[in-house]
């Protein structure tokens, strides 16, 4: 029987929650998530917990925050003066927006309070800080692609026939 290897395409349904029970996201009812183990597309701890499982085996793996989306950066929350803001910019809680890093990458931003002279953004992911839970079970193990390019885009990590929330 086939086990997970480096090099190949393995197609896993998970469901992946907080620590509080809050689902994330989940494949079940949609396509599995196939990925190519060694491409770099999963961490490197969610790629070891694969590595040696073989065809319908199921578990559960936790990645701590510095194994998932980091600690939480105190650096990434900017304080900005309400003069700052356009003022045709209505700035509002949990609204999220894209700011450009100085090498081109498109970072989402939160504003996380709004008060009468102040606006405050945090570049942080989401789920920074937070333990995950990953429910998962390998429901094919290939050494070649088994899904078409256009229902799932390797570069990305994200499945084009799904929208996740902000990842």
């Amino acid at each position: 029987m086939k086990t997970v290897q480096i090099g190949m395409f393995v197609s896993i349904d998970y469901t992946a929650r907080l620590e509080n029970g809050d689902i994330l996201n989940t494949t079940l009812g949609h396509l599995p998530l196939e990925v190519k183990i060694g491409a770099g597309n999963l961490t490197k701890s969610f790629e070891d917990a694969l590595t040696g499982m073989k065809l319908n085996d199921a578990r559960t793996i936790t990645l701590s925050p510095e194994e998932a989306y980091g600690e939480i950066d105190e650096e990434a929350v900017y304080t900005y003066s309400k003069t700052e803001i356009p003022p045709e910019v209505k700035p509002e809680v949990d609204q999220i927006f894209t700011v450009s890093a100085p090498d081109g990458r498109k970072i989402p931003a939160r504003i996380t309070r709004v008060d009468a002279d102040e606006v405050v953004v945090d570049l942080n992911h989401p789920l920074a800080g937070k333990r995950l839970i990953y429910d998962i079970q390998i429901v094919n193990i290939s050494e070649t692609p088994t899904q078409a390019p256009s229902e799932y885009d390797y570069s990305s990590g994200s499945d084009q026939r799904r929208e996740f929330g902000w990842s």
